[in-house]
């Protein structure tokens, strides 16, 4: 089973980036003489192209946390390429034409830089309501180093990572300098999960978005989540490179949840779920 995807993204960040867009490249022409047996279409009547492709059209709702409309957000949906759609007054958006593949949705908003990073996967196969998507402020924001450091993020999550090891295409770490995160309501995020909704325990969501760590980012969680110990959990990332929840693993918790071995491998939407 999935549930709907949400997502929210601060407008002073890099936008997540998708793999480049794509283009159509004319194929050689043969310039030999050859005779024209192809019968002309009749007067009227348009020349049949073939089978074409179905899209689809996505709808949803953004909202702040005390339930107004977010109005003047922006809905990043990326796939193949990315396409952006400025939220109306009343908080909706609309956009179609989507072909049939696996998504990144991400909402963001260019007035403020307080609003979380959210993102996650919508595998998209016919029409789709996402429902009503709910802006969350981020809870920390702390500039990081270019050493090995920890982080204390919000919701007993901490991180240890060296910043002279992250990258994000050709942006250079000093260009955007914030470790930021939210831990999420669950409720608040309808979305496609990679586990039956009511298995999630937590989901968390990282910026800066997409920063990759060649050494990899480690990561602790000193609460238990309500879960009793000796629960084995499973810890899932978005990866934002192929649009998919990917495992990092499974774990036992024991008064809190031991990430040894299961090193994040970007900043993403981290998952934490009961098999």
């Amino acid at each position: 089973m999935t549930r709907h995807t949400t997502m929210l993204l601060f407008g002073s960040i890099l936008f997540w980036g998708c793999s480049e867009k794509e283009t159509e490249t004319d194929s050689a022409t043969d310039t030999t003489d050859t005779e024209d047996t192809t019968e002309p279409s009749e007067p009227g009547q348009p020349e049949d192209t073939g089978p074409t492709e179905p899209t689809y059209t996505v709808t949803g709702m953004v909202s702040f946390a005390d339930g107004s409309a977010a109005g003047g957000t922006t809905i990043q949906v990326c796939a193949s390429s990315c396409r952006r759609q400025t939220v109306d007054d009343d908080g909706k958006w609309e956009m179609s034409g989507l072909k049939e593949e696996k998504y990144i949705v991400l909402g963001f908003s260019m007035q403020d830089d307080s609003i979380a990073t959210t993102a996650t996967h919508m595998d998209l196969s016919s029409d789709r309501d996402l429902e009503t998507m709910v802006v969350h402020p981020y809870a920390t924001s702390e500039s990081w180093t270019s050493s090995d450091k920890s982080y204390d993020l919000d919701g007993s999550l901490s991180v240890t990572f060296n910043g002279a090891d992250l990258s994000r295409g050709d942006f250079a770490v000093k260009e955007l300098t914030n470790i930021s995160s939210v831990k999420v309501p669950i409720d608040d995020i309808p979305m496609d999960t990679p586990v039956d909704a009511d298995k999630v325990a937590a989901i968390w969501m990282l910026g800066t978005f997409a920063f990759e760590s060649s050494s990899g980012i480690n990561w602790q969680i000193s609460d238990s989540l309500g879960l009793a110990d000796g629960t084995d959990v499973e810890v899932f990332f978005l990866a934002p490179a192929s649009h998919t929840w990917e495992s990092l693993g499974t774990t036992t918790v024991n008064q809190g949840i031991d990430g040894s071995g299961m090193a994040l491998p970007a900043f993403s939407t981290l998952l934490i779920a009961t098999p």
